[in-house]
């Protein structure tokens, strides 16, 4: 009866490292999707600001032509 619990105990173990692998490649990979995120955010804003300044350029130019 000793041994069948032993190997059940090995067993289990086993599982949790497995597990504990597949948690610490699913925390790279939300971290690799943050980081793409954080650097998405950012190049949204430059466009936004380049929007904005796009804008006031084209107002400017109807500005003069009119």
């Amino acid at each position: 009866m000793k041994n069948v619990a032993e190997r059940r105990c090995i067993r289990l173990e086993n599982k949790v490292s497995e597990l504990n692998g597949r948690i610490t490649e699913m925390e790279h990979v939300l971290q690799n999707h943050y980081e793409a995120l954080k650097k998405a955010e950012q190049w949204a804003g430059l466009v936004d600001e380049h929007i904005g300044e796009l804008s006031e350029v084209t107002e400017g130019i109807l500005s003069l032509t009119r």
